[in-house]
């Protein structure tokens, strides 16, 4: 057994009896409702040619540094399959390895998008195609439909079976709702939602084949359009997704600002509301994902880009964003685009959406989605409803379980396990993959008593020293690591549990979860 299996038999093992020692016997997984967790990050754009080893390893401690537990991150498929559908490219795979295997290792899971269409797959007319030579691309090649739709599902079910849940979920492509007539409309096909869904129907049964537990996210529409999105439901949709992804930009306003309602599709808080609503009454529960949100810093000197904003205003802007987000437990994500700017023409707002500039110097933005990201992992995970009919709180037992049992999780989202290649099922005392700490639902505050105070300090003791060898031994192999992260987790529902359930006046147990919490934030990288 390595080191870190031992430490997570000690310090998770107790997280996991305190929190079920409050659990009566009645209680099944199947809680009324429960903590959501809601990935964090920006988007990124690191598999594009210009990105150099070192570029990655910056980009990718610059989002660890900003609390974020996730990103996103556009993959080509006329890359990853450039010649024919028996070959995925060995330089790109092995860049992509890379990447995700960067980011996973800092705590981070990526949301992966799937787009472009190679040309050998592309149902482009042959004179746009001309037998693929030069730069199709420029010609608008990749953005057709593919021919073969199972094409595409193989490309997906490669993704899944190579990465599994060290990703947080894969996209299917990438706005194909938007279209200005042109070739670059992301998606060119006669009937954009007829092609769309015979892409995701094959492609999400291909994922769930070799990684069941990996979310398939859906529509990844610009703007909150619900006329997309009820364009998909009739073309049959439903049942081929895990998730409905949206970037549902401000334009150039606040968080609130006034809107004319007519026009809620461009506006966050009316058109996330509505596309919700929307879902509902259509009998859709899955929850949305924000795979891209933010504002422009561009400068136009003319006047007629609405959308430029200041860089003052960019940083003001994005924390009423990530607040707002954070209320709400039907929003899974919230990716804010970019991490580093596009381009270095400030009168290009599609060059300057990010919170560092082309050259990597810093706006203030980066500072802002710092502290709103550090003030939403802090503050209470909102709740999602799981049940019909309300039940009432389980009355609290001061004594622990025998036994460990898995601590609930969300279940909005239908598959939470962590693994998904063919590996044994975890054991009972496993932490789930929950980043951000919270007391997990069911739960009820103790009413006190100087055995719960020392049965809490023993437990912040246990995860606090576990924590402290783990730091201190950073040539842990992989499997070390990914049990030092789990126990990371346990440290966090310790420190939770601790605060919320410490008796009236026991500021030494306040101190020791203080302490608790400090090891235990996203910040402590192994």
């Amino acid at each position: 057994m390595s080191l870190g299996s031992r430490l997570v038999g000690i310090a998770v093992g107790s997280a996991l009896a305190v929190a079920t020692a409050v659990l009566p016997a009645t209680a099944a997984l199947a809680t009324v409702s429960e903590p959501l967790h809601q990935y964090r990050g920006a988007q990124l754009h690191l598999m594009w040619g210009e990105n150099t080893s070192s570029d990655i390893t910056r980009q990718l401690d610059m989002l660890a540094a900003t609390h974020a537990d996730s990103g996103r991150l556009d993959v080509a498929w006329s890359s990853l399959q450039d010649s024919n559908a028996a070959t995925f490219a060995s330089w790109y795979v092995s860049k992509l390895d890379s990447v995700v295997a960067g980011a996973y290792a800092r705590g981070i899971k990526l949301i992966l998008t799937l787009q472009e269409t190679p040309c050998w797959a592309s149902s482009a007319p042959d004179s746009v195609k001309q037998s693929c030579a030069g730069a199709y691309w420029d010609r608008g090649v990749t953005h057709y439909a593919p021919t073969n739709p199972g094409d595409y599902a193989a490309a997906a079910r490669y993704i899944a079976q190579r990465y599994g849940t060290r990703i947080a979920a894969l996209e299917v492509w990438n706005e194909p709702n938007w279209d200005d007539g042109t070739i670059a409309a992301n998606l060119i096909a006669s009937d954009k939602a007829t092609a769309y869904v015979g892409m995701l129907k094959p492609a999400y049964t291909a994922v769930k084949s070799v990684s069941p537990d990996l979310p398939v996210l859906a529509a990844a529409m610009a703007f909150s359009d619900i006329a997309w999105l009820q364009s998909l439901y009739a073309k049959g949709a439903r049942g081929s997704y895990d998730g409905i992804s949206v970037h549902p930009y401000n334009e150039w306003r606040a968080i609130g600002a006034p809107h004319d309602a007519a026009y809620a599709k461009y506006d966050f808080k009316q058109g996330l509301t509505a596309l919700h609503t929307a879902m509902l009454n259509a009998g859709d529960s899955s929850p949305l994902w924000i795979t891209e949100m933010g504002w422009s810093s561009c400068t136009d000197g003319g006047g007629t880009d609405r959308w430029c904003v200041t860089e003052a205003q960019q940083a003001s802007f994005l924390p009423g964003a990530v607040q707002l987000a954070a209320s709400w437990p039907w929003i899974h994500s919230f990716i804010v685009y970019n991490l580093r700017a596009k381009g270095s023409s400030l009168s290009d707002r599609e060059a300057c959406f990010g919170l560092v500039h082309k050259d990597y110097s810093v706006k203030p933005a980066l500072a802002a989605l710092t502290s709103a990201f550090a003030d939403a992992a802090a503050a209470p995970a909102p709740v999602v409803t799981t049940s019909p009919s309300p039940v009432a709180t389980p009355s609290p037992v001061a004594t622990p379980s025998p036994a460990p049992v898995p601590v609930p999780v969300e279940t909005s989202t239908p598959t939470p396990a962590p693994t998904s290649t063919g590996a044994p099922a975890p054991s009972t005392t496993v932490v789930p993959r929950v980043k951000r700490p919270h007391l997990p639902g069911g739960l009820s505050p103790l009413t006190g008593g100087r055995a719960a105070v020392q049965h809490h300090k023993a437990l912040a003791g246990q995860a606090l020293k576990a924590h402290i060898v783990i730091g201190r031994t950073p040539q842990l192999g992989h499997v070390s690591l990914a049990s030092a992260l789990h126990l990371r987790r346990a440290a966090q529902r310790a420190a939770l549990l601790m605060a919320n359930s410490a008796p009236s006046g026991s500021a030494g147990l306040a101190g020791t979860a203080t302490a608790v919490r400090h090891v235990a934030t996203p910040r402590f990288m192994l």
